[in-house]
């Protein structure tokens, strides 16, 4: 088969003179991995004109200059690639073409593929050229690491498929057109999709300062607050731009002001990023580290406290005595809940709380939050979904109950739940999800007695400890 170079990425291939269309695909010369990938059969792509779609059989694979690509019946265009790198104007056409075959294919009930800008052909008549989903996945797997974090990641949401995902990424194309630059970019594909979804997003006019504060508006409310627009109104949005600009002209003193925010902006966008990505990856390895600190620095400050000053519970009731113990975990006040106990009593409760309060510390130093919600205000809010890097600590509907004396103690009951960050000890450390919970059911049973003539919990039974269905 004879090859020539049609356009990047495309090569027109003949035979026996028939002419046919190839496309790159990244894959590497070996005939069994291809076949493995076809399934022995040809996989068939869309062509969108207009309103009609028709198929684009391919018929098979070809080497040129050590690169193989995929071809089909002949039809010369470009990829969206190389018409997205156009003038400004002539590229915001090319994105309403693509809109439009969106359209037609939603129409038609054609499938929408995650979005890799080789797979997509504008062709010379008109028409778009859609490779076949099963060959998109294939070739975003098999491409350079710099071509994916390029070409392929910050154009697809990971948390959208289809047409929504194609919708997000109309406007990453829009923002790149307008201010020269991807919206979301990464060393990695995990920094990508960590970014998208922690909004880290500029604002297209401090990337540009031609671009209009209108049209700057639109695409930081389009990929930045999942306000979304919809297909239709991108066309007309697309209409006008390519017809009357996207600009707006500025005087030199506010292209100066805008300067100095968007250094501003960017760099504390960085910076609040990192500190975000830091303790997403590194929540487990942390704890893990400060607790073994916590246990041999802190407890022996804590006996020193104990024996030098007067209880903080001094003068409480039985019962608060015992409110102060559950509530304090909550705070992380793990020097209170100390005071409520005696001997052994509430041990592995006091340490754990010990071992966040330094881990929150640390993290407060950081990142100016401990990362914990308050569970009692999560419980009354309905359980709902948290961020990756928050989590949920503490006691929620607790129920404190009187039972019967016993000689000197008192005895009373407490019902509760408990919620706590959920670590699988037979996970690898970089392997625990970001703060997955864990909530109990519990029922204790408190012995209370007088130290000193303060009430103070001496013995916890735990009679119920049933786990709460994930939620």
């Amino acid at each position: 088969m004879q090859c020539t170079e049609l356009s990047r990425g495309l090569i027109t291939a003949s035979r026996n003179d028939v002419r046919f269309l190839g496309v790159q695909t990244h894959l590497r010369s070996n005939s069994f991995s291809l076949l493995k990938i076809t399934g022995g059969k040809n996989v068939v792509g869309t062509v969108v004109h207009g309103e009609t779609v028709s198929d684009w059989p391919s018929t098979g694979f070809t080497e040129y200059n050590g690169e193989v690509y995929l071809y089909g019946p002949y039809r010369p265009g470009i990829t969206a690639i190389e018409a997205f790198e156009k003038d400004p104007r002539e590229a915001l056409r090319f994105l309403k073409r693509l809109v439009d075959g969106y359209r037609t294919l939603e129409k038609n009930a054609r499938p929408i593929c995650h979005v890799h800008l080789e797979s997509i052909v504008f062709l010379e008549d008109g028409g778009i050229l859609f490779l076949p989903c099963e060959m998109v996945d294939v070739i975003r797997g098999h491409q350079s690491l710099e071509n994916q974090l390029k070409y392929t990641e910050p154009y697809n949401h990971p948390d959208r498929s289809g047409m929504e995902n194609a919708v997000f990424a109309i406007g990453v194309i829009a923002y790149k057109i307008v201010t020269g630059e991807l919206p979301y970019t990464g060393e990695s594909e995990e920094e990508i999709h960590a970014k998208i979804h922690d909004h880290v997003l500029i604002e297209p006019h401090l990337k540009n300062f031609d671009v209009s504060d209108d049209v700057s508006r639109l695409l930081v409310e389009h990929l930045g607050s999942g306000n979304t627009i919809a297909l239709d109104d991108w066309r007309s949005h697309l209409e006008d731009w390519a017809q009357h600009g996207f600009t707006q002209s500025r005087t030199e003193s506010e292209r100066a002001e805008l300067e100095e925010k968007s250094r501003k902006t960017i760099e504390s966008a960085m910076k609040s990023f990192k500190r975000r990505d830091y303790w997403r990856r590194n929540w487990v390895r942390v704890a893990t580290i400060t607790a073994v600190v916590a246990l041999l620095l802190t407890i022996p400050g804590s006996i020193i406290h104990n024996r030098l000053q007067p209880r903080s519970t001094a003068g409480l009731e039985a019962h608060e005595v015992i409110e102060v113990f559950y509530t304090s975990m909550n705070e992380l006040d793990h020097m209170r809940m100390e005071d409520a106990v005696i001997g052994d009593a509430g041990k592995e409760e006091v340490r754990m709380v010990m071992n966040l309060f330094v881990m929150t510390r640390m993290r407060m130093s950081v990142e100016m939050t401990t990362g914990f919600v308050d569970p009692q205000e999560w419980r009354d809010a309905g359980y709902p979904a948290l961020p990756a890097d928050q989590s949920v600590f503490g006691v929620a509907a607790l129920e404190i109950t009187r039972e019967d004396a016993l000689d000197e103690e008192l005895v009373y009951s407490a019902r509760y739940e408990k919620w706590m960050p959920n670590y699988d000890e037979e996970l690898e450390i970089d392997e625990v999800q970001a703060s997955p919970i864990v909530g109990y059911s519990r029922h204790d049973r408190l012995f209370m007695v007088q130290d000193k003539g303060d009430w103070v919990i001496h013995r916890i039974d735990r009679l119920v400890d049933d786990v709460i269905p994930r939620r």
